[in-house]
């Protein structure tokens, strides 16, 4: 028996997946033969290289098991911190001011100029980068973007 593979659908959604031992991986290729949202397995330098190897991977299965008709492919990307929304923060602020002294600190905050919070929202945030890197705490995670269908075609040879 003879197997081939054929691509059947793109997508560009993305899929949240634990990195393994906490490195993130850039431009690099995964395939995932069981449909789940969480990638694991080996990282591959190139699309035709996740190929053959999920390929591979999924033929011996399918030999055990009948299963695997096909598989994805995905490419690892990186997954920025988001930061901090000032209106948010200040809103609190003002909501904890409110609590701490009555009806009297409602507006407290809430006429704040544009300009203002800006500058808070980036200072904030280069404390809060500068916070994550020294304690370590970036995302131990990626996404999968790209992610294709390849589907194992069987192709049955006739012998003459």
């Amino acid at each position: 028996m003879v197997y081939r593979t054929r691509l059947i659908a793109t997508s560009e959604y993305y899929h949240v997946t634990k990195i393994k031992e906490g490195i993130i991986v850039k431009n690099k290729w995964m395939f995932n033969l069981n449909g789940s949202e969480i990638w694991i397995g080996d990282e591959f330098d190139t699309r035709e290289e996740a190929i053959s190897a999920g390929k591979e991977q999924a033929i011996e299965e399918q030999e055990e098991a009948f299963c695997n008709d096909s598989f994805k492919i995905g490419q690892i990307k990186e997954v920025p911190v988001s930061g901090v929304d000032v209106d948010d923060i200040l809103m609190n602020v003002s909501e904890n001011t409110t609590n701490d002294v009555g009806e009297v600190g409602e507006d407290y905050l809430c006429d704040v100029d544009k300009e203002h919070s800006s500058e808070l929202e980036d200072k904030l945030n280069e404390v809060l980068f500068a916070w994550i890197k020294k304690y370590k705490y970036e995302p131990t995670f990626f996404q999968i973007d790209n992610e294709e269908t390849i589907e194992l075609i069987e192709t049955i040879s006739f012998d003459d």
